[in-house]
């Protein structure tokens, strides 16, 4: 077996014990202070090594990669592979149901449905990237995931549009089932909002936790989201997000029949106060809101 020599001619041997501690103590300290890469990587093959909340991959027979970043140290040795996990939902809105399905009026005739995610201005304030070339024939519109830390905790920890489809479940960018999350963590416990650009918003009631490989379904049980009566129940018995939260604040009051004053006419256009998502603003737009007046989302998904 081959050993390591170190040599310098000029290099006493105290000096080189203390190089030699001094590699070690610096090998340890970014082995205890990488920030966890954890099952978020993916790496084709080598090693994985986790101490309490702080791990270290890397792979083999690969080019050698390091990024530093300014408040965490994360180490990365070879080529990665970012694991993106999808988070499957279903969910219908009141305005656009029927017969268990939705409609997509919004693209009947002149498509008004806007190619960028549309939640880039107040309230929501997200600045997201997701875009399309095409709509699908199938999308009702745009909606944004939040995902919670728990469900009284306000940190964000990732949020992403997608496409909401006539059948309910949602759909990515690439075309593929499910919002793709590149911030959540294997085997952490999550909860997760839905937001729609005039619907009540709604917090999942249960926790999940990635890999998930299911649908959470809103539509079945006013107990899949958290809090009383968040969830609307149609006539065929399937449960739906309440219309008329035209501002998207959490709270169905006179503000939003102010908005839906301001709008009321509107013909052919991609607007918030169109509950019914037909393209126009009219009296079937305030038949929505009537009934759910006074209807108030719980404290998480109010701004």
């Amino acid at each position: 077996m081959l050993k390591p020599i170190f040599h310098h001619p000029t290099l006493p041997s105290a000096h080189m014990k203390y190089l030699l501690i001094t590699l070690l103590l610096v090998a340890f300290y970014i082995h205890t202070a990488a920030q966890s890469l954890s099952q978020e990587v993916v790496a084709n093959g080598g090693a994985f090594h986790e101490t309490g909340t702080h791990s270290i991959s890397c792979t083999v027979a690969e080019p050698i990669n390091t990024t530093l970043d300014t408040n965490d140290y994360i180490l990365t040795q070879g080529f990665h592979q970012v694991y993106r996990s999808p988070l499957q939902v279903k969910i219908f809105l009141e305005g656009a149901y029927t017969n268990n399905a939705m409609t997509t009026h919004l693209q009947n005739g002149t498509d008004v449905i806007p190619l960028q995610q549309p939640f880039n201005t107040a309230p929501w304030n997200y600045f997201g990237t997701e875009k399309t070339s095409s709509i699908p024939s199938n999308l009702t519109d745009w909606i944004l995931i939040e995902v919670r830390a728990g469900i009284n905790n306000p940190v964000i920890v990732e949020q992403a549009a997608a496409f909401l489809l006539s059948d309910g479940t949602v759909q990515d960018m690439d075309g593929n089932p499910g919002v793709k999350l590149d911030n959540v963590k294997s085997g952490t416990p999550y909860h997760f909002i839905v937001r729609h650009r005039n619907h009540l918003a709604v917090l999942s009631d249960e926790y999940i936790t990635f890999p998930f490989n299911y649908f959470y379904d809103f539509t079945t049980s006013t107990y899949q989201a958290y809090g009383p009566n968040q969830l609307k129940l149609m006539e065929d018995g399937t449960y739906a997000l309440f219309a008329g939260d035209f501002n998207a604040d959490g709270a169905i009051t006179v503000a939003d029949y102010n908005f839906y004053s301001a709008e009321v006419s509107a013909i052919n256009q991609y607007t918030d106060a169109d509950a019914n998502l037909d393209k126009n603003v009219t009296v079937a737009d305030f038949n929505l809101y009537q009934p759910n007046a006074s209807k108030i989302g719980i404290p998480q998904v109010r701004y």
